[in-house]
């Protein structure tokens, strides 16, 4: 009986450790590299998944700490970059603490020349169009939109973006979101003729 006993102590440690050595060496890893992924993805404006900022929706300009983190969860954010508010012309300024180039680098997420087969420039369009797109779409009733390289400083008006995209509310669906907004952002001459349209550049 004893020797049964002892049997199947021995099987279920086993089993136990089998079952360890697979967790640690199959499940932690395969996790680990999905979290890796989903982070990456978060930097790049193609990729992004909408929900990640989509808990940042606002009626209003004023909630300070929710208009920047909403910035900060966007592509090209870095720890250094400082926000300015003007609740009169319900207007934000970003500043970024580098050049555009520079700031262009943080969405690049492969060790290619870019993630996208273009140049900086394209990179850089495609993401001050996500991030005003994305300013408009959530904070309900913010009017400029001011982001500020040390070499560039590029302002975006929420009429313009509102003629572009008819209603700004529909984008809010996450279906929406990929659709009107993240898929159009792959075609290059979209992106070239979209950012001369609604940008204006200082």
């Amino acid at each position: 009986m004893n020797k049964n006993k002892n049997m199947w102590i021995m099987v279920l440690l086993l089993i136990g450790f089998v079952g360890f050595i697979w967790i640690q060496l199959v499940v932690l890893p395969n996790k680990n590299q999905a979290e890796e992924r989903y982070a990456k993805e978060q930097l790049n404006p193609l990729t992004q998944d909408f929900n990640y900022i989509a808990k940042y929706e606002s009626d209003y300009l004023g909630d300070n700490s929710n208009t920047f983190n909403l910035f900060r969860s966007l592509p090209m954010t870095q720890d250094e970059m400082t926000f300015q508010l003007y609740p009169e012309e319900l207007g934000v300024e970003v500043h970024y603490p580098t050049t555009l180039s520079e700031s262009t680098h943080s969405t690049i997420t492969t060790d290619k020349d870019n993630e996208y087969g273009q140049d900086e420039v394209l990179i850089a369009y495609r993401t001050l169009l996500y991030n005003a797109t994305a300013g408009f779409a959530l904070i309900k009733n913010m009017d400029q939109l001011t982001l500020e390289f040390q070499d560039n400083v590029f302002e975006f008006k929420r009429s313009d973006f509102k003629s572009k995209y008819s209603n700004l509310d529909q984008l809010l669906d996450e279906n929406m979101w990929t659709q009107e907004v993240q898929q159009p952002l792959e075609d290059d001459q979209y992106v070239e003729e979209t950012f001369e349209e609604l940008a204006i550049i200082h």
